[in-house]
């Protein structure tokens, strides 16, 4: 539920323009980066959604981002 919650928290469906727009604009990163971005770090997601290891939605662990 949690990932799924965060997914739809930014959820939005803009037009390549509007991208465009916000990519030069506005210093944070597009909704769907906000969110890929994230859970591609998380191993607790590729475990609740059971992406296999391959899958895009899923950073080697030598690539993965840890802050903590």
């Amino acid at each position: 539920r949690f990932f799924l919650s965060f997914a739809q928290m930014w959820a939005d469906n803009a037009r390549p323009e509007t991208e465009r727009l916000l990519t030069q604009t506005d210093p944070h990163a597009l909704n769907r980066y906000r969110v890929n971005g994230t859970v591609q770090n998380m191993p607790q997601f590729a475990q609740a959604f059971s992406c296999p290891l391959k899958s895009a939605m899923v950073r080697p662990p030598s690539k993965r981002c840890r802050i903590w």
